[in-house]
């Protein structure tokens, strides 16, 4: 059929389909739960926004996109805004972590000055009791 890769089942690049028009975006593992959401929720939002039909055949990594040709077009943009923002999130977590654990580790105390300090907040605590 047309542009199917034998043996595959995949068409390689967007094209008519009986429901209207197909495409399919390569969504990668790590962001593939941010496409879906909790329970389905963003997934489905962008079904009922768009009119695309969306789904994962197998439970592969490659959505396929279903329906008219610019509801096909617009649920690919808003999938593609949230792989966008996935990453950008993962991006700026990678960087904080990073900016985290170079700090300078406190410095280790002496057991006199433990002692010292343990003392002090044992005074303080009393006071406070009292």
């Amino acid at each position: 059929a047309g542009g199917v890769l034998p043996g595959s089942g995949m068409v390689p690049f967007a094209m008519p389909h009986a429901s209207g028009h197909q495409d399919f975006i390569d969504v990668p593992q790590d962001v593939k739960g941010s496409v879906i959401g909790k329970q389905g929720k963003t997934i489905k939002g962008i079904m009922w926004q768009t009119g695309a039909k969306l789904f994962f055949p197998d439970n592969g990594n490659t959505l396929t996109l279903r329906g008219t040709y610019d509801a096909v077009h617009q649920a690919r943009h808003q999938v593609e805004e949230v792989m966008m923002t996935t990453r950008a999130r993962q991006q700026q977590y990678a960087q904080k972590q990073a900016t985290m654990g170079s700090s300078q580790p406190l410095p280790s105390l002496a057991p006199h000055e433990r002692s010292q300090i343990l003392a002090d907040l044992e005074l303080d605590l009393a006071g406070l009791a009292n």
